[in-house]
């Protein structure tokens, strides 16, 4: 709701204000450090005016700007921005909020991104490179780069990654992704950073592989890497798991795990595993976690979009709901024949960048 909203304000130029915000969070309900950073970067990147911009503030308003920048004397070089949440909270947060206004920029633009990359119950930096981009290239076209300079995990945080694009020219294209076609591939990365041996890594790598040898999936290439990072990418301690499946249509799904104190590398390679195996039982072309975020791109688009997703999730409703309430995309979502999967098809506003140089 936050992320999405604001950044339909930014484009749009709509005045917002959105309240309650994680009013059901106890105790810590409000602004957290990384939703605060988030939308003071698209104040930062579009101007305007925003009140209630404070960790722990349960409404803000944002009235945008008009989005100008000189660029007389250096027409050339890309607009910079950076960002920093101070603590371990999810840069790829930060990224989600911002790329869209990125794109629609008059010029390229770089921008640094400062705290977690690797948080629980927020997309991996490492998804987001995987299987977010390699996605969205394949839908929606688009230049997006994205590099890890240094990880960071919780608690210490302290990560770093850059984010480069290119201005789009014209609107996004409607995009039709309904079949995914045969599994053809299966890659695990076990990461372990810091003090942790690599023994942690091979557990988490060899328990993925287990699972997926016991199920309707055993025949598929699996490809394992463990990986120890070395102290100057990656300082502080931390482990994941990340698991990506390719099929013969060029679809990708992608599921991860962190490690935690008290819970074995077992159940975390399971942990992953058994959450891909779940999708992939439901039929969809993008997994849980990357349907939520296609939504804004298909509101903006040009045309109808068309894409096969799993059950919807909260965050899915929700982003149709705004994308509905602020853009007025129009969305319809129907149960497939096979009873599993889902269509959600949206005709897009066609939005094209208003913005001046």
């Amino acid at each position: 709701m936050l992320r999405n909203s604001v950044c339909y304000s930014a484009l749009l130029r709509k005045n917002i204000r959105i309240f309650n915000i994680r009013a059901n969070r106890k105790p810590k309900t409000g602004l957290m450090a990384q939703h605060l950073t988030g939308i003071q970067l698209i104040r930062t990147i579009f101007g305007g005016e925003m009140s209630g911009d404070k960790v722990g503030s349960a409404e803000i308003t944002y009235k945008p700007g008009d989005g100008q920048w000189d660029q007389k004397d250096q027409k050339h070089s890309p607009l910079t921005w950076q960002a920093d949440t101070g603590t371990a909270g999810s840069v790829m947060l930060l990224m989600q909020i911002s790329l869209p206004g990125l794109l629609f920029l008059p010029h390229p633009a770089h921008v640094t991104l400062k705290g977690g990359t690797n948080a629980d119950k927020a997309p991996l930096v490492d998804y987001m490179q995987e299987v977010f981009l390699p996605m969205f290239h394949k839908l929606f076209g688009g230049d997006i780069k994205l590099d890890i300079v240094r990880r960071g995990f919780y608690p210490r945080g302290g990560g770093i990654v850059t984010v480069e694009t290119k201005s789009l020219k014209g609107s996004l294209k409607a995009i039709n992704l309904t079949e995914r076609g045969n599994i053809t591939k299966i890659r695990c990365e076990a990461v372990v950073s810091g003090r942790l041996p690599k023994h942690i890594a091979e557990r988490m790598a060899k328990s993925v592989s287990d699972t997926f040898a016991a199920s309707e999936f055993s025949k598929v290439p699996l490809e394992i890497k463990t990986i120890v990072a070395d102290q100057q990418s990656s300082p502080s301690d931390g482990c994941f798991v990340m698991v990506v499946c390719e099929s013969e249509k060029g679809c990708r799904l992608g599921c991860s795990a962190i490690g935690k104190r008290g819970v074995s590398s077992e159940a975390v390679g399971k942990e992953a595993a058994d959450e891909l195996l779940k999708n992939l039982r439901e039929g969809g072309c993008v997994d849980e976690y990357l349907q939520d975020q296609l939504i804004i791109y298909m509101a903006l688009a040009k045309g109808r979009s068309v894409i096969r997703t799993g059950p919807l999730t909260l965050h899915t409703r929700t982003a149709i709901h705004f994308a509905q309430e602020v853009a007025g995309a129009k969305f319809e979502v129907k149960e497939d024949k096979d009873g599993q999967s889902f269509l959600i098809s949206c005709e897009g506003i066609g939005y094209e960048s208003r913005l001046k140089c």
